[in-house]
């Protein structure tokens, strides 16, 4: 455990270059080299170089930071043995007031706000339980805050609440560690960017606040969800003026697939794809697919593989669709408008060129499924279940 009153535990930040600075709301992240990034909620002091300090509140404008922007650290002092001041090379002092806090990290706390200063490393577990001994979501990330999750909520006219006007993604949670997060976080860029939506932070700032949130939970094995939509805005189809993305991410822990179900093999109905015809992003607006799951689980099975008008399985309600045929070749359809491009699906991929299989990318119809030598579905939280 580092100690801020251990000089060296903080000389690292020495001679590092300040890269990007992004603002979310209630929350500050400065992105140094090597992967540092400070994380700042609730207040902080700037003082530029021998003028007035102030200290600034959240919400602020991130103006009277970007004059650091390039700028090197050319000293680090901590001061009352929790203060942590950085010296920049053009003059500018910033001020973290607060607390030590008791992880493998630097977390100073200020007021009700709280920051953090450490490397993408192993840090101590914290571990909640309920009465139940099942750990349990307690604490979740709003624009820009970290909240019990019995107080977070979303504005009423936030477009995703209305209009299904956002994206979303779920990484997988093991040993603690995001799996196929650069995956996930190229996907979640690829859909904002098919929605016309900005990003609510840069990815450096993202990372932070996923595994912090992990952290906070207590989650070993389990998810991150992710969401992002266009923000708040007067009710109106078309996109508002001034809005801001709206950034959620919570985490929980979860189970793997029961062993029973890999052994023995899960149950599969079809139905109409009823979908809309951009499949391809991961948007939040799910209703289509709540309907095809509830009809699965009405008719005892696991999932329901969705049939367009060709007799072609395009893929499950939350799930990829594979078979592989007699003569042993991989049959999946491609990665079009019609199916979403899944994590788990691209892993797979990888693992079938590594090692020589036989694969093919196309449409499959129904009658192909039945008569086929194997069946499987693939995606994060099922990981790969035969069918």
């Amino acid at each position: 455990m580092y100690m801020l009153s251990n000089k060296k535990s903080v000389d690292f930040l020495r001679q590092q270059k300040l890269q990007t600075i992004c603002f979310a709301e209630y929350s500050l992240y400065l992105h140094f080299d090597d992967e540092i990034v400070i994380t700042v909620e609730g207040q902080f002091q700037h003082k530029a170089g021998k003028g007035k300090k102030q200290n600034y509140s959240f919400p602020i404008e991130t103006s009277c930071l970007m004059r650091l922007l390039g700028t090197s650290v050319r000293r680090v002092e901590i001061r009352n043995e929790e203060d942590l001041l950085l010296e920049f090379s053009n003059g500018d002092l910033l001020l973290l007031e607060g607390q030590n806090g008791p992880y493998e990290a630097y977390q100073i706390r200020h007021g009700c706000g709280l920051i953090i200063v450490y490397r993408y490393a192993a840090r101590k577990r914290v571990r909640r339980q309920s009465r139940l001994g099942v750990h349990m979501s307690r604490v979740v990330y709003v624009s820009g805050r970290y909240r019990p999750q019995r107080e977070a909520a979303v504005h009423i006219e936030d477009r995703g609440y209305q209009f299904g006007d956002g994206v979303y993604e779920v990484v997988a949670v093991t040993r603690g560690r995001l799996v196929d997060e650069e995956r996930h976080l190229a996907r979640l860029h690829r859909s904002l960017t098919e929605l016309r939506i900005n990003p609510p932070m840069s990815d450096a700032a993202l990372k932070v606040v996923m595994r912090e949130v992990i952290r906070r939970n207590g989650v070993e094995t389990g998810i991150v969800y992710l969401q992002v939509t266009r923000g708040v805005a007067p009710r109106d189809h078309a996109f508002p003026k001034a809005a801001k993305p709206v950034l959620v991410v919570t985490s929980r822990r979860s189970r793997p697939p029961d062993p029973r179900l890999g052994r023995d093999g899960i149950a599969v109905i079809t139905i109409p794809d009823i979908r809309w015809q951009r499949c391809d992003i991961k948007s939040v607006a799910l209703v289509a697919n709540v309907l095809g799951k509830q009809q699965a689980r009405e008719a005892g099975a696991y999932e329901a593989w969705q049939v367009d008008r060709e007799e072609q399985v395009t893929e499950g309600t939350s799930t990829n669709a594979w078979i592989v045929t007699a003569d042993n070749t991989v049959v999946t359809r491609v990665a079009d408008h019609a199916i979403l491009n899944g994590v788990t699906r691209a892993a797979i991929l990888d693992i079938i060129q590594r090692e020589g299989y036989r694969l093919v990318e196309r449409p499959f119809t129904v009658a192909e499924a039945k008569t086929a030598r194997e069946a499987f579905l693939t995606s994060t939280t099922a990981d790969l279940l035969p069918v």
